[in-house]
């Protein structure tokens, strides 16, 4: 879904146009999922050390709902509201 389309296609304009942003789309889908893995695999990693659940800015225990909601975030609430 997310390779080029070939010129010798036999869609029309509108179809070709769908078929970009449909491509823009998944690529976005594609990359925000890359993310979730690669904080997801962070934590697969300090499973079972003291640093597990704790913000790698502050170092306070994240909250266990917001892990549980957004288990690949590496930051408690406070920091990941500040820039």
């Amino acid at each position: 879904m997310t390779q080029p389309q070939g010129l010798d296609s036999a869609i029309g304009r509108v179809s070709r146009m769908d078929y970009i942003n449909n491509k823009s789309i998944n690529e976005a889908q594609i990359l925000k999922i890359q993310k979730k893995i690669k904080g997801l695999q962070h934590w697969l990693g300090k499973l079972g050390t003291a640093a597990f659940g704790k913000c790698i800015r502050c170092g306070e225990p994240i909250n266990h709902n917001r892990l549980l909601l957004v288990p690949e975030s590496a930051h408690c609430i406070r920091c990941a509201s500040r820039p």
